[in-house]
């Protein structure tokens, strides 16, 4: 089993060097061998976060868009860090589908939201949310059929 970062919350920093920050706060699990190594990086020992249980854990600025479990990678400098590249690989399917064919996007968009918040708890209002579509509220760019 490898390392998995699972999001457990996030506060605002309230003073310190990123004083009015957002962190977002990662439980990270994994076997016996794996959390002890986790637990004898330099980064972890300069930055030591426990939960109340115990657990490790990793506060970080950054964030998945899509996803609350992550796999973590070990980088060349020794420090660990999420691995966002499901994400990545998925908004850039959505964009190239949105660029192609606007009704694959669609598509796409349910069935990402169906694989990431589970399967029928999705609405077509949060599918359509990961498409970012131009609007024009005045209707001027609007099209009219000419048998209309």
């Amino acid at each position: 089993m490898a390392l998995q970062a699972n999001y457990v919350g996030n506060y605002i920093r309230t003073a310190g060097e990123h004083k009015g920050k957002t962190f977002h706060i990662y439980t990270i699990s994994g076997n016996t061998a794996e959390l002890k190594l986790y637990a004898n990086t330099k980064q972890f020992k300069a930055y030591p976060r426990k939960s109340a249980t115990g657990e490790l854990q990793m506060h970080t600025m950054y964030m998945d868009a899509l996803r609350d479990t992550l796999p973590l990678y070990l980088k060349q400098n020794g420090d660990y860090t999420l691995d966002q590249s499901e994400t990545r690989k998925d908004t850039a399917r959505m964009a190239l589908l949105q660029d192609s064919s606007p009704a694959l996007a669609n598509q796409f968009a349910s069935r990402l939201a169906d694989k990431v918040f589970g399967a029928g708890k999705t609405t077509s209002t949060v599918a359509n949310a990961f498409i970012q579509e131009p609007v024009n509220a005045s209707g001027e760019d609007a099209e009219l059929n000419a048998d209309m």
